[in-house]
């Protein structure tokens, strides 16, 4: 037998013939992912350090690698486009990242305040209808500070963010005054948050 470059074993020449050996030596040492079924069917496979299992039965089928002592699962990203409000024109995305069950998302968006001026006062204003989707909303308010400028590119009073579990964006001044935002007014925002 010979080693290729890439792990793979392969017969050579002067090797007896030994199909059905050869071919699962072969297939052993290319570390193909296997698909499985569950848990019961991975922990039924003869482990060896890399042996690579796609877990059919979970969400995202993500793979999960033996490396000596233990199972080690991939992340699974997933992510979900934003909602449209009538509004603001929201451009942007939601990424979420699942490890091992705990799923961190982040949202990076530009809203343009396309209806008429509304003011942020220092108590709850809702700025959005449910901007989140289902499935990324966070499981506690996500607190942050957003960046707003005009459509002339000054920069005002910075509005403390909220995004709270309904997928809805709600701010509040925190400059003692109220924030006007304006048609063209625009919020960055780039928060993460864990559900």
């Amino acid at each position: 037998m010979q080693t290729l470059e890439n792990g793979v074993k392969v017969p050579t020449n002067g090797d007896p013939y030994q199909l059905t050996a050869d071919l699962a030596s072969a297939f052993k040492s290319a570390n193909l992912t296997v698909p499985v079924a569950n848990v019961a069917a991975r922990d039924a496979l003869t482990k060896y350090d890399g042996l690579a299992v796609r877990r059919l039965d979970v969400t995202g089928r993500p793979t999960e690698t033996w490396d000596g002592a233990g199972w080690t699962r991939s992340a699974v990203i997933t992510s979900a486009p934003v909602t449209p409000d009538g509004l603001w024109t929201i451009n942007g995305a939601y990424l979420k990242t699942v490890v091992t069950g705990l799923a961190q998302v982040t949202a990076t968006l530009q809203l343009v305040r396309t209806g008429p001026a509304m003011l942020i006062n220092t108590a709850d204003t809702v700025l959005t209808s449910s901007i989140v989707p289902a499935g990324f909303r966070p499981s506690a308010n996500a607190f942050f500070a957003g960046t707003v400028n005009t459509n002339l590119g000054v920069y005002n009073s910075t509005p403390q963010l909220v995004i709270n579990t309904d997928g809805i964006l709600v701010g509040r001044s925190t400059s003692g005054g109220s924030v006007s935002l304006g048609t063209g007014y625009t919020l960055f925002i780039s928060v993460s948050w864990y559900i």
